[in-house]
């Protein structure tokens, strides 16, 4: 199983999780949408029919209107009061709307400094000095550097006398040179006769002085690996501490603009209050005057005005949100198919592994079978793989070997009682399942094989005829009283005065 990729099948799974949470998490607010159509369209219904009672009254006023128009001055006067009142009071709805919507905004903030001051003081940095962990950092490199230079210093002069000794190649003429009759070297700087003991004494102090040098160094790029480590977590407190600390700045600076337009619609409002007080007060002296009548109307009239404008705007967001129910309607069967293959996914992932485990055992059986029988071992009655799963599931395989005794009993025996040649075939079909369950054969149609000797020649060549059926190109390197066992179909190329 080692060529399945399981880092990228989890990274798969994760991911097709992912995709489904999401999915989920928008079918479930689309369900919530479409359940709002019942009590949208009663909504929708009762504005409606506020709007058919309002047209019918406002169209009653305008005919009350019509009959005091005959007073021109009068009408004059009421409709300015009239129009004047009613777009203060607008006005002043206009603009403590505002005001609230700023007040919300300046909490809403507020509680976000809040938070994020929380985390700013819970943020402890490392306990890290940092000019000294750069220093460290530093002296840690060059020690590691000079180690290295070192290593490779020693290991040039072991190779060297190595050479010297007869151990590799000798050097160039006029170099030292060893006698092996004498079992001493000449030494090549001043000539003297060295005794090639003492010699490898040496050397075999170097070589442990080599593995003193590269266990230090291994130390020193533990040390350096943890110091970084240190260095990077430093590093990234002071990031997060300074993007903390300009994000509570913009906050704050987000809060002060709010709460000079907080101050500006604040005086507005009282503005608009005593406005609207010095109108009211003149409507009263309009009805002091006999235009009671008048101002009552005209106030009304523009009161239903406003009042069908506000329900005309209901109606239309009413029908948006109907539009938007149906639309939701017609996307919960797609997301529905979406999900449903999404799971789909998941589950040929989760059971992608288990598949091909499966898969590798019964192609491994199933051959392993078929060889058995083809290559005749007698008191072998079956050799299969069975798939174990634990209980934490985990997976994990065991191989049986059932033999038979000259009586025709069978028992089960253990790989290790097999003879080389049992061991080897076994062997082979193991390697043979594994290439074909994971289409090796379609990137690779190449087989080799090689060590077959303690395998006999006629079994060899039924080995070669059987294999030869699951690659497009079969090499195979045999002996040469072993090649002979195949037919000459098969092209034989000799190496070194031996067939292959």
């Amino acid at each position: 199983m080692a060529p399945v990729d399981t880092d990228a099948l989890e990274a798969e799974i994760r991911r097709t999780r992912q995709a489904i949470e999401s999915l989920r998490a928008d079918r479930e607010e689309t369900k919530q949408t479409i359940a709002r159509r019942e009590s949208l369209e009663r909504q929708l219904a009762d504005h409606r029919e506020e709007l058919a009672e309002v047209d019918e009254e406002l169209d009653a006023v305008r005919a009350a209107v019509d009959e005091f128009e005959t007073d021109l001055e009068a009408v004059e006067r009421a409709e300015d009061v009239v129009a004047e009142l009613t777009e203060a009071r607008a006005e002043y709805e206009r603009v403590r709307d505002r005001l609230e919507t700023q007040r919300a905004a300046v909490a809403s903030l507020r509680d976000e400094r809040a938070a994020v001051r929380t985390e700013l003081s819970e943020l402890s940095d490392p306990d890290v000095d940092r000019e000294g962990v750069e220093a460290e950092i530093a002296r840690l490199q060059r020690r590691k550097r000079d180690l290295e230079t070192t290593i490779s210093s020693l290991l040039s002069v072991v190779e060297f006398n190595e050479q010297v000794t007869g151990d590799g190649e000798l050097p160039g003429p006029g170099d030292a040179v060893a006698d092996p009759t004498t079992g001493s070297v000449e030494c090549w700087t001043c000539g003297t006769a060295v005794d090639r003991a003492t010699i490898d004494d040496h050397l075999e102090d170097l070589r442990g002085v080599i593995d003193e040098k590269r266990a230090e160094r291994n130390e020193v790029r533990s040390a350096l690996a943890v110091r970084r480590a240190d260095l990077s977590d430093h590093r990234e407190v002071a990031d997060r501490r300074g993007e903390l600390e300009a994000e509570i700045d913009d906050i704050e600076a987000e809060i002060r603009d709010r709460e000079a337009a907080i101050e500006e619609l604040a005086d507005r409002t009282t503005e608009l209050d005593s406005r609207i007080e010095e109108l009211e007060s003149a409507a009263e002296a309009s009805d002091e005057l006999g235009e009671s009548a008048i101002l009552e109307q005209y106030r009304r009239r523009s009161e239903l005005a406003y009042e069908r404008d506000q329900l005309e705007e209901q109606i239309a967001s009413v029908e948006a949100e109907l539009a938007t129910v149906r639309e939701a309607e017609s996307r919960l069967e797609d997301i529905e198919d979406r999900l449903e293959d999404r799971e789909a996914e998941l589950e040929r992932a989760r059971t992608r592994i288990e598949e091909l485990e499966r898969s590798a055992v019964e192609t491994f059986n199933d051959h392993m079978e078929t060889v058995r029988s083809q290559l005749g071992y007698e008191n072998i009655e079956r050799v299969w793989i069975e798939r174990i799963v634990s209980e934490d599931a985990d997976t994990g395989f065991a191989l049986h070997v059932v033999r038979s005794r000259a009586d025709g009993t069978v028992y089960e025996d253990t790989v290790d009682h097999l003879s080389e040649s049992e061991r080897e075939v076994i062997g082979l079909v193991v390697a043979l399942a594994g290439y074909l369950v994971h289409d090796a054969h379609e990137t690779v149609p190449v087989l080799l094989l090689d060590s077959l000797e303690a395998i006999d020649a006629d079994r060899i060549a039924a080995l070669v005829e059987y294999f030869a059926d699951y690659a497009d190109h079969l090499v195979v390197a045999l002996l040469p009283e072993d090649a002979q066992a195949l037919p000459d179909e098969y092209e034989h190329i000799e190496i070194g005065g031996a067939p292959a």
